[in-house]
């Protein structure tokens, strides 16, 4: 049984030393290359809040404005809120 157990040992010390050589070498795992902070320019608070949706109402308004503009210039494929609300 102890020589069973030694050979146990022996296995897993050598697999340990695999598995360090395999991560540490061949991976690279402690590269400082990894290790060390990437900085990002930021955009500032203005900037980010430029990049936000509109209001529901505003977009609507917008939405509106731009399909009553197609009407007036004939376009026959805009359709009018009215018409499909039956109005």
């Amino acid at each position: 049984m102890k020589d069973t157990e030694t050979a146990h040992s022996d296995k897993i010390s050598e697999i340990t030393k695999d598995v360090e050589k395999c991560l540490i070498n061949d991976y690279m795992v402690d590269d400082s290359l990894y290790s060390t902070p990437n900085f990002y320019k930021l955009t500032s608070k203005v900037n980010t809040e430029e990049l936000k949706t509109p209001p529901f109402e505003v977009l609507l308004d917008s939405y509106r404005k731009a399909q009553s503009t197609k009407q007036e210039n004939g376009d026959l494929n805009a359709i009018s809120i009215g018409a499909i609300n039956g109005s």
